[in-house]
């Protein structure tokens, strides 16, 4: 494998820009992304305001990685405002939150 050579790639910032994964709070967690579907269920939660939905998940997924201590992706939640999600890492350093079905 060591002699190919990568001719394209497909990183964070392209899945940003072509609306696959959202990055909502760009100044408070900078490397933090969700896909546009745990986007999408949060912003539809009746009685709840975005962030009311989005924040508690975003901090769920924070403690749960520090929990799990580097180990093997990924790492499952259950029971969340967007039902089941992944926490992946991303190539910004951060995670990626997403649905089972995103991946």
């Amino acid at each position: 494998m060591d002699d190919f050579e990568i001719i394209h790639s497909y990183g964070s910032e392209d899945a940003i820009r072509d609306g696959v994964l959202v990055h909502p709070y760009p100044e408070r967690w900078p490397n933090l992304l969700v896909t546009q579907s745990i986007h999408t269920d949060c912003k539809g939660q009746e009685g709840r305001t975005y962030d009311q939905a989005l924040t508690p998940l975003l901090m769920d997924c924070i403690l749960a990685v520090r929990a799990n201590g580097g180990g093997e992706p990924p790492i499952v939640l259950e029971h969340t405002a967007a039902g089941t999600v992944w926490i992946m890492p991303n190539d910004l350093g951060g995670m990626t939150v997403m649905k089972p079905e995103d991946y």
